[in-house]
């Protein structure tokens, strides 16, 4: 400092010396570059605000939240009303919403498919600054933009960055005025171009604080790439060329024009139009590394120069001058030193990995150096932001093999830390034995022989195989000399494999499987399909599925499948008629057919499973017959029964009325042995008739069955009991029931099944009072009727037989009966699609238990 204040001393004196003579002309030239520093600080603003709008994007790109919603849009899974919270297109709204909430200089960010339709849209607008989520309804068609068309061209990872323009809304420049950016970049997936993404910002604040940054005394002018005015001394006169106004900087200055050269940054001295002498300077900036903007500022050299006020004051004022130089040098010294020491010290600070205080509100060519420091700093932090935080293997090499970039993903992907890979050639990280097609892919890139997308497969360990989607290209220096190779890999073993067991689940599918479209052709068939109709894959792909419909019919499919098409749904056919398949050699056979639509990005699909039911049908049509030959065998047998039954009847009486009258009127007039014949004949014409009409009520089970319908069980056991009061006198019996149900049934069939069991049990009893009872509980749809004695019971093994017909468990004099009442139940029970059984235990008791359909409330009569 003291050097520096000595040196300003003697300069001063001998300034003060001088100064008369050249201060007029040393004033304009400095002059000069003092208005370059500001325009090369207002560019620098550009720079810098501008770069961070593309590391948005180029951001967004990569996350996962997009590529779920893209792939939900592709499968056909995005929400119709687009208001589900967790879909991906509600994750997305989310995100945007976030990201406008923290930007207020965003007014709209978007998704656009490849049509220039806008998929996702959340905005602001200059009547709600709060963003809000664009409803599908109301989402726009952009393919008529200059930005769609532009960034849907662009390479895999390129940024498409629009001129500044007044924004538009349905064509029409919206009001008031709102200047906008937009900055874009393609979405692909699978190396398949499926959408857009696109920011808009709006670059009103920017262009404001550069127009506050000009001079009172200067004029300033912010151009684009066309000479356009983005900013000009009259406001009225900004964005003249969305407006009517075609007037361009080199129309209305031509002398300045004609020293601002396209690029680059500098200053002079000239004339404007009015032969009026300025300074003028001048600085380039980029949009987002996209078009061209110039800052230019012209400034009258009068106002620089100060030649009334130049003179004796001039020297008196170098020997004042002379006075307060110690005082101005350590000022200027401080000045000067404290930016360049914060400087220093933000970059030692970014060395240690923490943040950079950088003095950008500084004046002069400091702050000018501190801004483009900030700029670069940001660039290159969200650069190695979205290189490290991205899932996909990012790997960068020169042109000789040395690999300068190797991402986190990398290191994971290939078990290899970045510090192990850096700085190293690539084949010897790579090997060729670990992928020799990936060391082929970056020596073609290298040699511009391939650039684009390819997938390959690698092996990372002994039994670990990945299947890799990568993409190489150049990567090219300011001038557009190919200066190394980079490669993006991304893991797509996952999708491989679900490919891959996909294609062997329909390859090895029992069912003939086919893949059709909507204008009918076949576009994948499985070999089932071959085996089934005889063609080979190569004869149907691409055919039209009518070759495999009958010709009898085939002019009518197409007709079925626009029907489909129009209302797509899974559905089953050939269950409720017969469907034929036609056979390359013209046999037809039986089908079965499921369809199943299928979205796909090309349109609806339909896919068909096929199967050749032609034994089964050969086995329905032989049972079919079976049955009804049955059915007509057993119709004709209970024909036979009812009426053998019932014309054997007239005989019998006879025998039985004449044998009882034998033995009413000769009983004791003839010796013993005539009065035994005659009562073994009186009783064997009972027991006859007794199995006759037994014999006639069990055909009438199945002959006589009425419709079922609802019977309150209560009423019926209560006409039972009535009706057998007198066995259940004679027998001493107590017989109860619990609450009863209502059930589906045929009353008088019913009532025969409960007098058969009441019966039964009155017969079948011991020494102890007989009880009955009745109970019943439901299970699902049904009801469980329990009847319990505590007569004689039988034996467990006994419980299949005493449901068959004729079959007996005691000697004929002992109890009565013909051995048909418990198969009566039986077959009542079955009519009803009710099952019965019992169990018992000798000299405790039986339960019969018994099952009937309960009644469901629309049955229930009103």
């Amino acid at each position: 400092m003291i050097s520096l204040i000595g040196m300003v001393l003697v300069t001063s004196i001998s300034v003060g010396v001088l100064v008369y003579s050249s201060v007029i002309r040393a004033v304009s030239p400095q002059g000069a570059l003092r208005i370059q520093a500001n325009v090369e600080q207002l560019a620098s603003i550009i720079d810098g605000r501008t770069y961070g709008i593309r590391y948005d994007v180029e951001a967004l790109r990569g996350t996962r939240v997009v590529e779920s919603f893209l792939r939900s849009i592709e499968a056909g899974d995005d929400p119709a009303n687009g208001d589900e919270a967790d879909s991906p297109r509600g994750i997305l709204s989310d995100l945007f919403l976030s990201i406008l909430a923290a930007k207020p200089d965003y007014l709209q960010l978007r998704i656009l498919g490849t049509d220039g339709r806008e998929l996702a849209r959340v905005h602001r607008t200059g009547a709600n600054p709060t963003p809000v989520v664009v409803p599908l309804a109301a989402l726009q068609d952009k393919e008529a933009r200059d930005y769609v068309s532009a960034t849907r061209a662009l390479p895999p990872g390129g940024v498409y960055v629009s001129p500044i323009d007044l924004n538009r809304e349905f064509g029409v420049v919206e009001e008031p005025h709102m200047p906008v950016l937009r900055v874009a970049a393609p979405l692909d997936l699978d190396g398949e171009r499926v959408g857009l993404l696109i920011i808009n910002v709006d670059m009103r604040s920017m262009l404001s604080r550069i127009r506050d940054g000009t001079p009172d005394d200067g004029t300033l002018f912010v151009l684009n790439d066309t000479g356009g005015f983005l900013l000009h001394p009259d406001p009225a006169r900004d964005f003249g060329f969305d407006l009517g106004d075609a007037a361009s900087f080199a129309d209305d200055h031509p002398n300045l024009a004609a020293i601002v050269p396209e690029e680059g940054a500098g200053s002079s001295l000239a004339f404007a139009g009015d032969d009026q002498e300025v300074a003028v300077a001048w600085a380039g900036a980029r949009l987002a590394g996209g078009p061209r903007v110039r800052v230019v500022e012209a400034v009258p050299t009068h106002a620089l120069n100060a030649e009334s006020a130049v003179g004796w004051p001039a020297l008196i004022g170098a020997a004042l001058a002379t006075g307060v130089a110690i005082v101005l040098a350590a000022l200027l010294s401080r000045a000067i030193a404290r930016p360049i020491a914060q400087m220093t010290d933000a970059v030692r600070d970014l060395e240690d990995g923490g943040p950079a205080e950088l003095p950008v509100t500084s004046g002069g060519e400091v702050g000018v150096l501190a801004n483009a420091m900030a700029a670069y700093i940001e660039r290159e932090r969200w650069h190695v932001a979205v290189i490290e935080t991205t899932s996909d293997a990012v790997i960068a090499t020169r042109m000789d093999g040395t690999i300068i970039q190797w991402n986190a993903s990398a290191a994971e992907l290939f078990g290899i830390p970045a510090e192990d890979a850096i700085g190293h050639a690539f084949e010897a990280v790579i090997s060729e034995e670990l992928s020799p097609e990936l060391c082929e892919i970056r020596r073609r890139a290298t040699a511009a022989e391939f650039v684009g997308n390819t997938e390959i497969a690698i092996q990372t360990g002994v039994d670990v195989l990945l299947d890799l989607s990568v993409t190489a290209s150049q990567v090219f220096s300011a001038d557009w000399e190919p200066i190394g190779v980079s490669l993006i890999m991304r893991n797509v073993t996952d999708r491989k494999v679900a490919e891959e067991m996909f294609r062997l689940s329909v390859e090895q599918s029992p069912a003939g499987m086919l893949l059709v479209d909507r204008s009918g052709a076949i576009v994948l068939a499985n070999g089932e399909v071959e085996r089934q109709f005889g063609y080979a894959k190569s004869e149907l792909i691409g055919s039209p599925v009518e070759m495999l419909v009958p010709a009898n019919i085939r002019a009518q499919h197409p007709t079925l499948m626009e029907g489909f098409f129009a209302a797509p749904q899974r559905r089953p056919m050939g269950a409720d008629r017969e469907l034929l398949g036609a056979r390359k050699d013209g046999d037809h056979f039986d089908i079965e057919v499921g369809l199943t639509p299928v979205p796909h990005r090309s349109g609806l699909l339909v896919l068909a499973a096929i199967v050749d039911i032609t034994e089964k049908k050969k086995a329905e049509r032989e049972l079919a017959r079976r049955t009804l030959d049955l059915e007509r065998s057993n119709a004709d047998l209970e024909q036979f029964a009812y009426i053998a039954s019932h014309d054997l009847q007239e005989p019998l009486r006879m025998v039985a009325s004449f044998t009882q009258l034998l033995s009413d009127r000769y009983k004791g007039q003839l010796d013993e042995r005539a009065d035994k014949y005659i009562h073994f004949a009186v009783d064997g014409a009972k027991r006859m008739q007794q199995l006759i009409n037994d014999l006639l009520i069990y055909s009438r089970v199945g002959s006589e069955a009425k419709p079922l319908a609802p019977v309150d069980l209560s009423h019926v056991w209560m006409i039972v009991a009535a009706e057998l009061s007198g066995l259940i006198e004679d027998a001493g019996a107590e017989v109860t029931a619990g609450p009863l149900p209502v059930v589906l049934a045929d009353q008088a069939q019913l009532t025969r099944l409960l007098q058969n069991l009441l019966s039964n049990a009155l017969k079948f009893r011991g020494e102890a009072v007989p009880r009955v009872h009745l109970d019943a509980h439901q299970d699902g749809e049904t009801w469980v009727l329990s009847l319990t004695d505590n007569g004689i019971g039988f034996e467990t093994g006994e419980r299949e037989r005493i449901f068959e017909m004729f079959q007996r468990l005691h000697e004929r004099g002992r109890y009565g009966g013909t051995g048909l009442g418990l198969a009566i139940c039986k077959r009542i029970v079955s009519q009803h699609g009710g099952r019965i059984w019992a169990d018992s235990t000798p000299g405790e008791g039986s339960t019969f238990h018994f099952t009937l359909q309960a009644v469901q409330h629309s049955e229930v009569p009103a």
